[in-house]
């Protein structure tokens, strides 16, 4: 991970490696109180959803740590999009997943040809419909671009590879897992009785915090904070593709798109560095919908979010703990439950498909000099590395 992290970072390999997870609401409930009263139990807060979706791209600058600290700290290793609802809104299924990694895609600089996803083995993660809005994004990605020089032009897709990485049940804390324990140390310093001041009154800059995304926003490596993110549904997918046994059971899908848009699958239980950069044949992948649907007309619906539950214990945290908010604060919360962003698909993809690409390497030098790339890497870090990997086997139909 440390290796494709590294050269997702770096501007000529043409790949981006994403990392997606969801906090324990631990520290993740309002109010969160510095002191909180005996009156207002934990089973009486109303937890909130964090869920962050991290690149593997350096941001940030050398930035003071508190107001009252003198520490700095330099550029994060990764930027991380950090999306906070209040609880109950919406199913936290693979379309939730799908839908916030999408966003988060719009919100990038550029594209590569290949993208790799890194999560865990979660139901909601490791399912056909999570791979079906994965293969949408394949597909919509549809925008063309010419490589330099002019006289070898080539054209090809955006993106051309999306590969699925799943860490092992119990694996060790990553680096998503850090940006939630830096999320917890810096809520517990604020109190904190709103989702996000936009929605009510604009409080005054003060060392105490009244709402709870703020002191977020102000982390090194957080680049964006949304609280209203459009969720898409990809369920209706489930119907349109074939779902071999045991697809699943594997740590690491690998979807592509061949020259007339259509998507294949291959799968297998691990990865080697040889592996990562070798194209997989036709015998071994499968085509992943079935020959009747064209998902190039596939436009997910817009979720609405569902606030009859959440407004049920919103309004009893009210009775019970009603002297800690004001009139404002309650109608700020109240108005998260309404309030969500109706972006269009189809807007979305046409964001994606105007962003430049992260590269501009010949399809036929791109997978040699990868390849060397990480090689050189691994012999740098101190690794015995006998032999430089087999040139990959490419099938026509597998070329863009």
């Amino acid at each position: 991970m440390k290796t494709l992290s590294n050269m997702s970072r770096d501007e000529e390999s043409d790949l981006l490696v994403i990392a997606q997870d969801a906090m324990s609401n631990k520290f993740s409930k309002l109010p969160m109180l510095i002191e909180r009263p005996k009156c207002i139990t934990d089973a009486d807060r109303f937890p909130l959803d964090v869920n962050t979706v991290q690149v593997s791209r350096q941001y940030g600058s050398y930035i003071q740590l508190d107001i009252l600290d003198t520490h700095f700290t330099g550029p994060s290793e990764y930027t991380n999009y950090d999306y906070i609802l209040l609880n109950g809104l919406y199913p936290h299924d693979s379309s939730f997943n799908a839908s916030l990694i999408i966003d988060t895609l719009t919100k990038a600089t550029n594209l590569p040809s290949h993208l790799i996803i890194i999560s865990d083995s979660a139901k909601n993660n490791k399912c056909h419909n999570f791979l079906g809005a994965m293969a949408i994004l394949l597909v919509k990605c549809h925008k063309l671009r010419t490589v330099s020089p002019p006289i070898n032009a080539f054209l090809y897709f955006v993106i051309s590879k999306i590969r699925l990485l799943y860490a092992i049940t119990g694996h060790t804390h990553n680096a998503v897992d850090s940006h939630f324990g830096s999320i917890s140390t810096v809520v517990k310093r604020h109190d904190a009785v709103t989702l996000d001041g936009t929605f009510g009154i604009n409080f005054p800059q003060t060392l105490t915090c009244l709402d709870y995304c703020k002191p977020i926003k102000a982390m090194n490596g957080c680049k964006d904070v949304e609280t209203q993110p459009t969720i898409y549904d990809f369920s209706s997918l489930n119907q349109y593709m074939h779902k071999p046994a045991n697809l699943c059971s594997s740590s690491q899908i690998v979807l592509n798109k061949d020259s007339s848009g259509s998507i294949f699958w291959s799968s297998s239980k691990s990865m080697t560095s040889r592996e990562l950069f070798t194209s997989e044949t036709n015998a071994k992948s499968f085509k992943l919908f079935m020959d009747n649907f064209d998902p190039t007309t596939f436009i997910p619906i817009i979720r609405k979010p569902s606030p009859e539950t959440s407004r049920v214990k919103l309004e009893n945290l009210f009775k019970i703990a009603g002297g800690f908010f004001t009139t404002q604060d309650k109608e700020s919360l109240i108005a998260s439950l309404e309030t969500h962003k109706k972006h269009a698909f189809r807007w979305k993809m046409s964001v994606l498909n105007s962003l430049p690409s992260k590269v501009m390497l010949h399809p036929e030098a791109a997978f040699d000099e990868e390849q060397k790339a990480i090689v050189e890497y691994l012999k740098s870090n101190g690794f015995k590395v006998t032999a430089a990997p087999r040139d990959p086997v490419i099938s026509v139909g597998m070329l863009p």
